[in-house]
């Protein structure tokens, strides 16, 4: 990882939450390569996959074993909440977990093909997207490379990393996870305040900013720190222009005539300040 990508990681996360992140993979390294079950790691001995190797293929399970790590399923899971915004209505997810795709014996192709045939709005990857945490992410990264287009729809892809990703591919990751028009949420990171790749939108980021629900206090002044916000990060963008939505008027209640003044107001002050 270059320089700056790692110090943009860090302020994008925080130095607290980077600094947590950084601590937790030590450990998984340190549990990896230190002093394990009668004072060494056995499984980290290069004679130990082939002495497996070799009696899976003694016992003839080693064909059974490779078909099994592919032989995927999809599952549908229906959700149903009284309270459920109109836009959520009808929203299909394709959830993949521990996708480990650098351990599959065709290299993700039955993954794609399968994928292919899904009908989904949103696609959410949960880690790990590796299997191996030893080696370095080259054949991780070209794998997905060749499964994120399969995975294109309409509000894109999003994932999380899993213990055996590391934080220093976050950038590559995203990289790849733009071509389907998404992105890797880091560790203790939401997507509140945060510009988002737009997709197939005709804009370059949508910025998600979480506006009050009425009757829960101090809604003004909620409001136009939502707005105000907004407004920064476009600025911190180098944003030419910016549509500027009627924040929480919709399912949170606010009164349009007075989300509107604010959000006036608040543009106003926001540019004379400038």
């Amino acid at each position: 990882m270059e320089q700056q990508e790692f110090l943009a990681l860090e302020q994008r996360l925080g130095k607290d939450l980077f600094a947590q992140r950084l601590q937790s993979q030590l450990r998984i390294s340190a549990a990896a390569y230190g002093r394990g079950m009668g004072g060494w790691h056995w499984e980290n001995l290069s004679l130990i996959p082939i002495l497996l190797n070799l009696g899976l293929k003694i016992l003839c399970l080693k064909k059974r074993g490779l078909s099994n790590t592919i032989d995927f399923r999809v599952i549908e899971n229906r959700a149903a909440f009284p309270d459920l915004p109109p836009a959520f209505h009808d929203l299909r997810i394709l959830h993949l977990s521990d996708l480990h795709i650098d351990g599959m014996p065709d290299g993700g192709a039955k993954l794609a093909e399968l994928v292919q045939k899904q009908c989904f709005d949103l696609c959410v990857i949960t880690g790990d997207f590796r299997f191996s945490t030893t080696r370095d992410y080259s054949v991780t990264l070209s794998r997905m490379e060749r499964l994120l287009p399969h995975l294109a729809c309409r509000h894109g892809v999003y994932g999380i990393l899993g213990n055996h990703d590391f934080i220093e591919k976050v950038p590559d990751l995203e990289r790849l996870t733009a071509v389907a028009g998404g992105e890797v949420l880091t560790y203790g990171q939401s997507v509140e305040g945060r510009p988002l790749r737009a997709g197939r939108l005709p804009c370059k980021y949508v910025i998600h900013a979480v506006g009050p629900i009425w009757g829960e206090g101090d809604e003004d002044a909620k409001l136009s720190t939502a707005v105000k916000g907004s407004l920064k990060l476009a600025d911190e963008l180098k944003l030419e222009s910016i549509s500027m939505p009627a924040i929480s008027t919709g399912i949170f209640g606010f009164p349009k005539d007075s989300a509107a003044k604010i959000t006036f107001e608040t543009i106003t002050g926001y540019i004379l300040d400038q």
